[in-house]
Parts: structure tokens; sequence; C-alpha cells
């Protein structure tokens, strides 16, 4: 996978190469269509400066669609409400659930029934990032 700094990433997909970056449409509407405009030159030339090949290359077919994230820091939120009693949160994965969910789960599980997590560590995703104002930054994070 080619993550550019410019937010573009790259990857195969089949015999084909699927691409994307973060949305330039902050509010929920409809219809969704595929911005082209964000297919100019510019964007273009910054991935086909990474891989010269692309040069070469168009856009064969496009969607857009929403994308479930957390936009405080694209983290995940797992672990214990701080004031509400039995409320739990594993949520905010975007498309890493599936990649996430047996660790994850697992370590609700210790956390439900044991106090904590046991298995991973998991302190830095708890809900009082948010409250605390106190993002989780990761480099090269993709939408």
């Amino acid at each position: 996978m080619l993550i550019d700094p410019s937010g573009w990433w790259l990857r195969p997909e089949g015999r084909f190469l699927i691409s994307g970056s973060e949305p330039t449409q902050t509010e929920p509407g409809l219809p969704l269509e595929p911005d082209w405009a964000e297919w100019n030159d510019e964007q273009w030339a910054s991935l086909a400066h990474r891989i010269p090949a692309l040069a070469a290359l168009r856009v064969e077919r496009a969607w857009a669609g929403y994308y479930e994230m957390n936009t405080f820091d694209h983290n995940a939120v797992i672990g214990p409400h701080p004031d509400l009693r039995n409320l739990y949160f594993i949520n905010g994965f975007s498309g890493h659930g599936m990649q996430h969910a047996a660790g994850a789960g697992l370590a609700l599980a210790e956390w439900m029934l044991q106090g904590q997590a046991q298995t991973i560590d998991l302190q830095e995703l708890g809900f009082e990032r948010l409250v605390q104002n106190r993002p989780l930054r990761e480099l090269a994070v993709i939408g």
C-alpha cells in the first residue's frame, strides 16, 4: 500500500488499483457522487511521482460513500465510559473493524469481566482522551 503525504492512498485490487483520499465533504449529503475534480492533474501527479507508470493510467470508475470514523483522532474508542457505569465503547474503527475485531473484543471482554484489559494494553484508546482533548496521533492514517 502506498500512502502519499498529500493524503492520497493507493493499493492493488485484483488486476486494478484502488485509490482514495480524505473526504472533501464534511457534512453528510445526498446524493453521493464522486468528486471528479479531486482527480485533477495535481493529485494524479503526486501519485505518479511515487509510481511513474501511473502517469499513463486514468480513472476507469469511481464511487463515493460515507466512511464511519472517529473524526477526533481516527482511532478506535475502547473501554468503559468514565462516568456512566456499565457503558462500554468499542467503536470508531473506520475500515479496520474486521482487522481489529478479535483483539478489541477480547480486550473489552477482559475489561468488563476483570476491570481492565489484560492481554492488550488499550488505556490510550479509552474515552477519557476525548473528554481531555488528548488525541492519539498517528502518522499515515487514511480515511
